[in-house]
């Protein structure tokens, strides 16, 4: 603390810092109070400031926030600027909080990663938008009139991401980079249970952050390559790996994603004799992870041939009740997320085409305690094979000892499920894997931006020979059927956090079918009935979710992008021809071989049984390698 000293010639000492701060603060008081007796005396006769309920702080000026949740943007600020100490020197992260309390245009507060290179600052400035959940209370729901019925319209942190928070984050980066020419790189939303005291979470997180804001970057380089198979050396082996009962993954903020099949493509070095663990040494090159579903899509019936399925002496009529449904929900390429490389990844969902391979995700599993909810038996509660006069029969048992994977599973699949296979994409509307996807949702949704875009890079992926074998498309990658998709968790009976994707068809099914069959119907019908309004549908697919797990916890929303069968036909024979070819290896066989809304859909997109050509034959080793209602969710496109 500093202390007066007498002046020389008997004069009074200068003023210490302290004592002119409280001599200015004093005359800052009495000019105060001078001016607020003065604005009395003018409101007394003037109307009132105008002021929200929803702001009453701005009326005055806190040194703190009240909640704690204010304190969310500064922490996260703090964690992850830690992180970027450590990145490469050559680049320059900034980052941007944006206040929800200081900015009303926007209903979040948010942290803007900013990066740009150093020695090549023409390039720009590209900036990933993470809006932080916890800065804000959860949106209460809206309740609108349609069609008579008083429908809940479901709000999730991720619809601010609009128009409007787009430009105020593209102003803050204007502000701070004067001048530089701006790229966005898309926004996640960061949940309200992120933990940002968990260091692993945060590198994650962070690292997202700033692959999504660099993977912008690259592309406005001039000598930037994009992944062209027809320049890939001719010193590796690459197997597509498949699992089924993979366990789920939990992506990089936290929250869990269904990923009961799990494809990796690994590399090996060709052997060259330069030593075993050279040879030996395994990459990962991209993975595909998600689950199979069924879809309600009747044809025509036939005669039964399977006795087993039916009364011994009676010869039945069966329906192919249900098309196979693969379900993405997990797609990267690891080291180049660009979409040529995501394409490259996507053609690893047809190793479960080919030889029906999809068919023994269907098996039965050891199941410890419970209800089974993905048993393929109690398909047997729609298909009716008894012909139970009510409509509905009785789950099929899939635990006993005589049910097996190599025969009595295919024939039952063969009388009730279509041949071929359904590819589809979940693509967040604002999660950690919207700046890569998102591209796919936008094409579905009718963007010919988009559209082309995608073309394009498969034309680059298989070296100009994709449109050589797209002669018969409908020249749309993708649809969709005007769906959103709910994301979220609950909590299962061993007390794990769980994707709320688990509940499908199946697990309907099993878990109310038998008491309640008209509720399969129902979970069908938000799928695919498009008599119904969007938002019917989504709100009756919540309410089931709720009633079947308890406690759900909804996050948020993707776009199920739906693939063109004739589009993955072309791509697929495209990489054949572009020197493409992978070894599929599998940990099994061959598992060769009332009125209600189908997904009519489905018909035009369905690949058929077959083979693309794509994958040399066995199960392992190595081989040579010889060659009206949207929300803003697709402005980027």
């Amino acid at each position: 603390m500093a202390i007066d000293q007498p002046a020389e010639n008997g004069q009074p000492a200068a003023e210490s810092q302290m004592a002119a701060g409280f001599s200015r603060a004093k005359d800052n008081q009495q000019q105060a109070s001078q001016q607020r007796g003065n604005m009395n005396q003018q409101q007394q006769s003037a109307a009132p400031a105008g002021f929200s309920f929803r702001s009453l702080g701005r009326l005055g000026n806190a040194p703190m926030g009240r909640n704690p949740a204010a304190e969310v943007l500064t922490k996260l600020e703090k964690a992850l600027d830690e992180v970027y100490k450590s990145a490469n020197a050559a680049f320059e992260i900034k980052l941007i909080p944006l206040d929800m309390n200081n900015n009303p245009a926007i209903a979040r507060s948010a942290l803007i990663v900013a990066l740009f290179d150093k020695n090549n600052l023409d390039l720009g400035v590209s900036y990933h938008t993470l809006i932080l959940a916890g800065s804000g209370e959860p949106f209460p729901p809206k309740y609108e009139n349609i069609n008579g019925q008083n429908v809940e319209i479901q709000r999730v942190d991720g619809d601010v991401w609009d128009d409007k928070f787009r430009e105020v984050a593209a102003d803050a980066v204007a502000r701070t980079f004067s001048g530089a020419r701006l790229i966005d790189a898309e926004a996640e939303v960061v949940p309200r249970t992120f933990d940002v005291s968990d260091e692993q979470l945060v590198y994650q997180l962070a690292a997202n952050a700033l692959f999504a804001a660099n993977h912008e970057l690259n592309r406005m380089r001039t000598d930037f390559r994009d992944l062209n198979l027809a320049g890939a050396a001719r010193d590796s082996n690459l197997t597509a790996r498949v699992q089924f009962n993979h366990d789920q993954l939990v992506d990089p903020v936290g929250e869990p994603i269904r990923t009961d099949v799990m494809i990796d493509l690994i590399a090996t070095a060709i052997q060259t004799g330069q030593g075993a663990n050279a040879d030996a040494r395994a990459t990962k090159v991209s993975q595909v992870g998600g689950f199979l579903d069924l879809v309600w899509d009747p044809v025509a019936p036939q005669a039964n041939p399977y006795a087993q399925w039916g009364q011994p002496t009676q010869q039945q009529q069966f329906n192919q009740l249900y098309i196979t449904h693969f379900v993405m929900t997990h797609l990267e390429t690891l080291e180049l997320m660009t979409v040529p490389a995501q394409l490259f990844a996507l053609v690893q969902a047809l190793t479960l085409r080919d030889g029906n391979a999809w068919a023994r995700g269907f098996a039965p599993r050891p199941y410890a305690a419970g209800i089974d909810m993905h048993d393929i038996g109690a398909i047997g509660i729609e298909a009716n094979p008894e012909g139970d006069a009510r409509g509905f029969g009785a789950r099929i048992d899939t635990k006993t000892d005589s049910f097996t994977t190599q025969g009595t599973l295919h024939k039952l699949l063969q009388a009730f499920v279509r041949p071929g296979l359904l590819l589809s994409i979940d693509v967040p509307e604002c999660g950690p894997s919207t700046w890569s996807n998102s591209v796919f949702a936008a094409a579905a949704e009718g963007s010919a931006k988009a559209n082309e875009f995608i073309i394009e890079a498969a034309q680059t992926l298989t070296n100009g020979n994709f449109l050589k074998h797209y002669t018969n498309g409908s020249g749309r990658v993708a649809f969709d059927n005007n769906n959103r998709i709910h994301l979220g968790w609950y909590v299962d009976s061993q007390g794990r956090k769980r994707d709320i994707r688990d509940i499908d068809y199946l697990a309907v099914a099993n878990l109310v079918g038998e008491k309640d069959p008209t509720v399969i119907k129902d979970w069908s019908d938000t799928f695919v009935n498009l008599q119904i309004s969007p938002a019917q549908r989504l709100a009756k697919r919540k309410n089931i979710i709720q009633n079947l797990v308890g406690d759900a916890t909804f996050t948020g929303f993707a776009r199920r992008a739906t693939l063109d069968g004739a589009f993955m036909e072309a791509l697929a024979k495209g990489c054949v021809d572009a020197g493409l070819v992978l070894r599929a290896q599998y940990p099994f066989g061959d598992v060769a071989g009332q009125e209600r809304a189908t997904a009519q859909f489905a018909n035009g997109l369905l690949m058929a049984p077959g083979a693309t050509g794509l994958f040399a034959a066995g199960f392992g080793g190595q081989a040579n390698q010889n060659a009206g209602w949207r929300t803003g969710f697709s402005s980027r496109w």
